[in-house]
Order: C-alpha cells, then structure tokens, then sequence
C-alpha cells in the first residue's frame, strides 16, 4: 500500500493494518468493544446457574423450613422489598 493522500492534501501514517483516518483518527481496531460483551455473557450465565440450583435445591428448602408452594413462589419471583415500604 502506497502512501494516500488525504482530502486536506497531507499524508496518511500507516499505523498497525489500518492507518490514520482522513480525520487524522487512528482507525486501528480495539478489543474495548468486547469487554461489555464478556461480562453480559458471564452475568447471563450466572444467572441461568442461579436459576438451575435453585429449582434443584427448592424441594429439600420447602421440606427444611416447612414452606409451601406460595411461599416458595413469592420469595422467588417477587422483587426485595425494601423495610420502609
């Protein structure tokens, strides 16, 4: 690759395998973008691992602590509830 003349009439550096932008940018790909990828698939299985032990475990913790179906059902489903309201 030839040395490209940008619209402002200077020369673009090539820098890394894509160079310099006509904005004077560098236009050099960055791995950044796939950290917040990474963490929302790793706190989508946490969740999912979550989910899985809990319905393993419900039966034994509804004959441990005497619960019934609706107790079961209000302590997983429903938000926390904050002591003042």
């Amino acid at each position: 690759m030839e040395n490209q003349v940008l619209i402002d009439g200077t020369q673009a550096k090539k820098v890394g395998s894509r160079g310099i932008g006509p904005a004077g940018r560098d236009t050099r790909t960055t791995r950044f973008r796939w950290n917040p990828a990474f963490l929302m698939f790793f706190l989508t299985f946490m969740v999912y691992m979550d989910r899985v032990n809990l319905s393993v475990a419900t039966p034994a913790i509804m004959k441990e602590f005497h619960f019934t179906k609706m107790h079961i059902i209000s302590a997983v489903s429903s938000p926390p509830r904050s002591p003042a309201g």
